[in-house]
């Protein structure tokens, strides 16, 4: 048993002693030394010539350096070989920026023009649920001038856009509103239930309101037509 024991131990390190010459580079030169100094190659002076054909292998660092000149080389190139004609491709592309939208509703315009401050208008004032109607036509300029220096993409009023549908409410507004047109912003106009065929629709002068024109929906289109009218893809007919 001891025997059998004693012979592995050999055969294991027999084994270990081949594996540890055969994988040792300078062992392996020596041994090409030698066998060219035995059939008399290289001069007899022990040392590999490169001119038979000899490769000496790369370092771990020179193989590392040789890879990174390559790929310089390969991408780089381009410009050396073909200057002028192709270049990397540069991102042109501008980030999103989402529309900016100001949305007004219930204007309730009313012309300084349909009113003299007598009886009627007070009374109507009194009745007009908190509407500031007297200073309707400043606070429509100073929101016109804020709008402006906004400058959104569009901006869009949303039904109720005159008191009470009068004709020369509508006309007025829609001449104010030319100014925003004509800073480059899109103005879009939506009637509401106040705005067309309004029987409502009056004057304040003297002791008593008098009744005035209101508008078809022929007539609001052709208002109002180059606020979103003409530019529209579809527009349903009025009843």
């Amino acid at each position: 048993m001891y025997a059998m024991v004693f012979m592995a131990c050999l055969g294991v390190l027999y084994f270990m002693n081949k594996v540890i010459k055969t994988g040792s580079p300078d062992t392996a030169w020596t041994s090409s030394a030698s066998q060219e100094e035995e059939s008399g190659g290289g001069g007899g002076k022990g040392a590999p010539d490169e001119t038979e054909g000899y490769i000496p292998a790369a370092t771990g660092s020179q193989a590392e350096e040789k890879e990174e000149i390559v790929r310089e080389k390969g991408y780089k190139g381009w410009g050396k070989e073909f200057p002028g004609i192709w270049s990397p491709p540069e991102d042109t592309m501008e980030p999103y920026v989402p529309p900016k939208v100001i949305l007004a509703t219930d204007l309730h315009y009313q012309s300084a023009s349909g009113w003299d401050g007598g009886k009627a208008f007070q009374l109507f004032v009194e009745r007009g649920d908190g509407k500031v109607v007297q200073y309707l036509p400043e606070l429509l300029e100073a929101f016109i001038d804020e709008v402006i220096e906004e400058r959104p993409s569009a901006l869009v009023l949303s039904g109720d856009i005159t008191m009470n549908g009068e004709k020369m409410n509508h006309e007025e507004l829609a001449a104010r509103l030319k100014r925003v047109m004509d800073a480059g912003i899109q103005v879009l106009v939506i009637p509401g239930n106040h705005d067309i065929n309004n029987t409502h629709a009056a004057v304040y002068f003297g002791e008593e309101k008098e009744q005035t024109p209101s508008v078809t929906p022929g007539e609001f289109y052709d208002i109002y037509r180059e606020y979103g009218y003409d530019q529209a893809l579809s527009r349903m007919r009025a009843p």
